[in-house]
């Protein structure tokens, strides 16, 4: 399945109601394989702009998630994900999150003004290259938290990003595991197994 718009048309019935409007939960949830999605902006969602659960060969790209809630881009229990030339702005939790995923790639996408710029949880295989992290709380975490399904997370590569700025005062929910995270960090590594961190530029992360 392929959806494709221009930036600015989420269309949920048409006429002018193409935006969360600060009560709908998600912009999209995708649960289909072989799906992609290109060139949407979602706004004012409570949950996430984009939900991808459970399914493989997604693709999303040139997307941007407005202030969509907790998180931006949300991939879940799912392998074989591209996210390219996405934007991320304003989550409450992370921009762009893979947990509990394999096989993931994220490239040249930008996270701004969230808790978490990029994250990966509890996963393995995941790249993430050529990307830029700035105005976050913190740029990019790569972590194994307890209490999941998937219990390891090993073999990710962080390469070629820029992380630059990042210190916004954390505005997470008190009960939100990032809560924790200072302000001020550019990479967190916690936990994780065999990581490669190379080729970044980290600067001006307090």
């Amino acid at each position: 399945a392929e959806v494709e718009g221009e930036v600015g048309e989420v269309e949920e019935g048409g006429g002018d109601d193409e935006i969360g409007e600060g009560e709908r939960e998600n912009g999209l949830v995708v649960c289909a394989s072989a799906f992609t999605m290109e060139g949407f902006e979602l706004r004012d969602y409570v949950e996430n702009g984009v939900l991808v659960q459970r399914t493989s060969g997604t693709t999303l790209r040139n997307l941007i998630a407005d202030h969509t809630g907790e998180y931006g881009l949300f991939v879940v229990k799912s392998s074989q994900v591209v996210i390219e030339r996405s934007v991320a702005i304003g989550a409450s939790d992370t921009g762009i999150y893979v947990g509990q995923s394999s096989d993931v790639v994220v490239r040249e996408s930008e996270a701004t003004e969230n808790v978490s710029g990029f994250e990966i949880e509890n996963s393995s295989r995941v790249t993430l290259v050529d990307n830029h992290a700035h105005g976050n709380t913190a740029g990019i975490l790569v972590f194994v938290l307890p209490d999941l399904e998937v219990k390891e997370g090993k073999d990710n590569v962080v390469r070629g990003n820029l992380v630059e700025g990042n210190n916004l005062a954390n505005f997470a929910a008190e009960e939100e595991i990032v809560s924790n995270v200072p302000s001020g960090t550019g990479i967190l590594i916690m936990a994780a197994d065999r990581t490669e961190v190379s080729g970044n530029q980290i600067r001006d992360n307090n």
